[in-house]
């Protein structure tokens, strides 16, 4: 009863705030006092708190199991708590939500609206801020951000998909559904929090996310003219310093061009009267001891020609094994690329919401094959993407084993794959050849 009342005279309250700045749509609001709280609870990702996530019906005796095929009244209600969630932020966790809990779709308007759900923040959601989803039999689906409308459908599938990223197989968590879908007692606290009107202050300010007026254009205009001067600005400065650059390159290239051709000419006289010294020393000694050293001389020649014959076998030999391990290495990494660019698969989810990029994953390998150490930090691609690539190798590693011939017991390898959707194929990859020793 204290639920209901309080929910009424928060209507009350937002309705009086919609009539002062103007919004549209307030129906939905007054909708929701129609509702009952179904389940509760916090939404978390990695340990950070994002929102309070209530799901209403207007009857709450349905079943667990029954709340996907619901078709009476029915909202989802979003209240951020977290101090700052950046639209980046807000895209890449609703896209990536959707897309493992839902099947892909081959609904064009559905995929639209979906996107444009995940899209639509002009700037970062605030402390407080509030997102609606309501379905009705008569109105259909409808979201609303702090009451102004962000989207409408005639049907129930878009809500199917946003309510599936509550109840579905990889929502947050176990606790999490429980909460949600009723089976967990209502907490007073929560839902304290989640009647909290929108401050009329914050209202008014987002107000040019839906419907911009003329002097907003206007600071547009000012401020895109300031953009282009400052960037002609630094553009001449970056030439100028550039120029200044080149020349200072220019004179220490010339000085030390100078200055080798000195030290050059100086080594070639040094070398010249070494060898004229020496030449003279060496004439001297052959006349006194030409005899007696020729013998001599012709057994240290055999003995070091054999000598210096073994060396360079054993040289050769050491070469190969070098050569050889470098191939098995080379190899074994050439055979993970071009099996990975055989198996990868265009996720269907990447490929609606037109997500490309590159993803870059350096590893460690065991002898077992066991990978270790996964970096990813050099990848410019969506966690969809990294996911599906992270899978293949996965299953790779498990069926082709580091050669046995390949010495050591553990490795560094990387992986580099490009998603891009105008290309069907990588680039073509240069195997690896074994190099010779003559």
């Amino acid at each position: 009863m204290y639920s209901l009342i309080k929910s009424q005279i928060v209507a009350i309250f937002l309705t009086a705030l919609a009539l002062s700045v103007g919004l549209q749509n307030v129906y939905a609001v007054e909708q929701q006092t129609s509702f009952q709280t179904k389940g509760i609870a916090v939404y978390k990702e990695l340990g950070i708190e994002y929102y309070v996530a209530s799901l209403n019906l207007a009857d709450i005796n349905i079943a667990k199991s029954e709340l996907l095929q619901y078709k009476g009244d029915q909202s989802l209600s979003i209240k951020v708590t977290a101090k700052r969630w950046s639209p980046r932020k807000w895209k890449a966790q609703w896209q990536n939500n959707i897309a493992i809990n839902n099947e892909p779709s081959s609904d064009a308007e559905l995929i639209s609206q979906l996107a444009h759900f995940s899209q639509f923040p002009k700037a970062s959601l605030k402390r407080g801020d509030e997102v609606i989803v309501t379905y009705s039999e008569t109105a259909g689906s409808h979201v609303l951000f702090n009451g102004y409308s962000v989207l409408s459908t005639k049907n129930k599938i878009f809500y199917d998909y946003i309510l599936n990223t509550w109840l579905g197989k990889f929502s947050p968590n176990r606790i999490f559904r429980d909460k949600i879908s009723g089976q967990a007692a209502l907490d007073a606290a929560l839902i304290d929090i989640s009647q909290q009107p929108v401050e009329l202050a914050r209202i008014t300010k987002v107000k040019s996310w839906f419907s911009p007026g003329t002097a907003s254009e206007s600071e547009k205009k000012k401020q895109k003219l300031l953009a282009q001067q400052q960037k002609e600005n630094l553009v001449k400065k970056q030439n100028k310093q550039a120029a200044v650059k080149k020349a200072q390159l220019e004179q220490k290239i010339k000085t030390e061009q100078a200055n080798l051709e000195k030290s050059l000419q100086e080594a070639k006289a040094r070398k010249k009267a070494k060898l004229i010294a020496d030449q003279k020393a060496k004439d001297r000694k052959e006349k006194e001891q030409k005899e007696r050293m020729r013998k001599k001389l012709l057994a240290q020649q055999a003995q070091d020609k054999k000598k210096r014959l073994a060396l360079v076998e054993a040289e050769k030999i050491k070469l190969r094994k070098q050569y050889k391990q470098k191939y098995l290495y080379e190899f074994y990494q050439w055979q993970l690329q071009a099996k990975i660019n055989e198996s990868i698969v265009y996720p269907p989810w990447a490929r609606q919401f037109s997500q490309e990029g590159r993803v870059a994953l350096e590893f460690e390998l065991n002898r077992a094959g066991n990978i270790s150490s996964m970096n990813s930090s050099k990848s410019l691609a969506s966690k969809i993407l990294l996911q599906e690539v992270e899978k293949r190798l996965n299953i790779l590693v498990e069926s082709n084993g580091v050669p046995k011939e390949l010495e050591g017991e553990r490795w560094q390898f990387n992986i580099n794959y490009v998603f891009d959707l105008s290309r069907t194929e990588q680039i073509e990859l240069i195997k690896p050849q074994l190099a010779t020793v003559e």
